[in-house]
């Protein structure tokens, strides 16, 4: 299965600066994922993942924490920013090229954590995680504007931001 790993931009937490690192992977079930801070190599979340992968990933974090400083001190990847609505941000992170079209969305500052909506080959949404704690009335507000948003615009904008003729959906497998 393939995995993926997307980092933030600097973070100021406890008046230090930390770089979050977000790993996912699909499964049958949804994802599992785990969250690390660097510089302290906290795991802040970890679901579906073996120790022995948790020791990979670490192994990769430390050989490569200096890039993601980089990279997350010159404001990471260009962020595609879709439009707003209600005062939430609805964007693509820029690097995630390869998974099923979705969108994330902030209130103010794109996060990491924020909310993550999937999009379904007929235009429905999936909720994929509520980090942004948007309330479920305007949760199903917003998936219902994005819905509208979907064919004309989304998958443009997909197209353009990943240079692809191609667009894969999310497919939940009903037993």
């Amino acid at each position: 299965m393939k995995r993926r790993f997307v980092h933030s931009q600097i973070v100021e937490k406890d008046g230090m600066k930390k770089v979050i690192v977000n790993f996912e992977r699909p499964t049958e079930d949804g994802f599992d994922s785990a969250r690390c801070e660097l510089p302290d190599y906290k795991w802040t979340e970890r679901q579906g993942y073996s120790d022995e992968e948790i020791a990979m990933f670490e192994e990769l974090l430390h050989s490569n924490a200096h890039l993601l400083y980089r990279y997350a001190e010159n404001g990471g990847f260009k962020l595609p920013k879709l439009f707003m609505v209600c005062g939430y941000t609805v964007y693509f992170w820029s690097n995630e090229n390869g998974e099923p079209i979705h969108v994330h969305i902030s209130k103010g500052k794109p996060t990491p954590n924020a909310t993550k909506i999937w999009l379904t080959k007929s235009g429905g949404c999936i909720l994929a995680s509520n980090g942004s704690k948007i309330s479920k009335k305007e949760l199903n507000e917003l998936m219902e504007f994005i819905s509208a948003q979907f064919f004309l615009f989304i998958c443009a904008k997909w197209k353009e931001a990943f240079v692809t003729d191609e667009i894969g959906f999310y497919c939940l497998s009903i037993l």
